[in-house]
């Protein structure tokens, strides 16, 4: 019997060597089987959203055409009239108020008298005054006279030149003391004057501001007078409007609310500066004298008034009323769909055209032509993928005929 070969390989690992190995290197293989398996599921998933963006993620939305128009934006600027001639009337010094005969809405005439300080100190100043005054000019008289006789003496040779001359030196010193002693006494004759405050106009007493007893400062207001005839109003407006208003001498509309009127008035000034940064720009319209229905309505200071401007913007747009979001904010705004994504466009909002409302845009680009959406705008963001499905004009019409320019839910970031 013949014996197998002896085997000269090398010997096979046996269960208890796998088994130490296991124990010694086991958790690093499983660590290296579970990041292979994330990789390959990171990857599928990577695969899975770049062949199914256009449909597992990107959200239908309903589009409208935008519309050129050229709509007319009302604007509207309120003021009150008040008269042309106006004045807050101070006194020109200080003192008591002694009286003040007039109350609010009394009519007055040029040069009546409003009030009054109480004047005794200078009344007893223009009595001194005169006096003085009086005194001076009988001097003056009695060199006069004595000049005159110095003269004829020298003519008989009964007084000497240097006489003569000393005589007309004090004739000559009296008469500027004369002079001087005149015009103190009308200094205090005008403040005697000034101590009585009159109506500079004819008008009707709005203000009063202090009552007998009350000590009145220099330049302080006593009496608010407003003049009888023209009427104007003042109204401020916004730099972009100034153009629309036209130069001093145009003709606008102006409306009294409280009277259910329209005047017609010429604007008389218009500023060329605002009074800061972002401030407005004042304009005063003088209003015409009556109304041309009624032919004897004459508009009153204290009124009401709206300055009312028809603005024509011919390169207005015009959108679906349903495509505007926040309408009623201060920065209402459309979704614009370009390349299959939205876009965010600020916007003013101006007057309603049926089922669509113009617009001007703010802050973004809107052309006629471009696609806004107008269903679907719920958890819309600025930059989402969308699909987008057309709407045609009856279809924004019954959307229209559902919703109205009220706020409507929206995420809006």
């Amino acid at each position: 019997m013949t014996l197998p070969p002896p085997d000269v390989s090398p010997a096979a690992p046996s269960v208890a060597a796998w088994r130490r190995v296991l124990a010694t290197y086991g958790r690093y293989f499983a660590v290296a089987i579970t990041l292979a398996l994330a990789a390959l599921l990171m990857l599928s998933d990577a695969n899975a959203v770049d062949g199914s963006e256009s449909t597992a993620t990107r959200k239908t939305v309903l589009t409208a055409e935008v519309r050129a128009t050229d709509a007319a934006r009302t604007l509207r600027f309120s003021g009150v009239t008040r008269a042309a001639r106006r004045a807050a009337l101070p006194f020109t010094v200080r003192g008591r108020l002694a009286k003040r005969p007039v109350e609010i809405g009394d009519r007055v005439r040029a040069g009546d008298l409003l009030a009054q300080l109480d004047d005794r100190e200078r009344v007893n100043a223009v009595t001194a005054a005169d006096a003085q005054l009086a005194e001076l000019r009988a001097r003056r008289d009695q060199a006069t006279r004595d000049w005159d006789r110095a003269k004829q003496l020298m003519a008989r040779r009964a007084a000497t030149s240097e006489e003569v001359e000393r005589t007309r030196a004090g004739l000559d010193a009296l008469d500027a003391a004369v002079s001087a002693a005149e015009t103190r006494l009308r200094e205090e004759e005008r403040l005697l004057d000034e101590a009585r405050l009159r109506a500079p106009f004819d008008g009707v007493v709005t203000a009063v501001s202090a009552e007998p007893g009350e000590y009145v400062n220099t330049g302080q207001s006593v009496v608010t007078l407003s003049g009888a005839g023209a009427v104007e109003v003042e109204v401020e407006v916004p730099e972009r409007v100034i153009p629309q208003i036209g130069a001093v001498g145009s003709r606008v509309e102006v409306e009294l609310p409280a009277f259910e009127r329209t005047v017609a008035g010429r604007v008389t000034a218009r500023g060329e500066a605002g009074r800061g940064a972002g401030a407005l720009f004042p304009v005063i319209i003088a209003l015409d004298g009556a109304d041309a229905d009624a032919g004897r309505f004459a508009p009153l200071p204290g009124l009401t008034a709206e300055l009312v401007l028809a603005l024509r913007n011919p390169d207005a747009l015009a959108v679906p009323v349903v495509a505007v979001i926040n309408p009623g904010s201060r920065q209402p705004l459309v979704y614009r769909v370009v390349d299959e994504r939205v876009e965010r466009v600020s916007v003013d909002i101006g007057p309603l055209q049926g089922s669509y409302v113009a617009v001007t845009p703010i802050a973004g680009a809107l052309q006629p032509g471009d696609a806004v959406v107008v269903g679907g705008q719920r958890g819309l963001l600025d930059g989402d993928a969308v699909s987008s499905r057309p709407l045609d004009d009856a279809a924004v019409e019954a959307a229209a005929d559902r919703l109205t320019l009220a706020p409507r839910p929206a995420e809006v970031r």
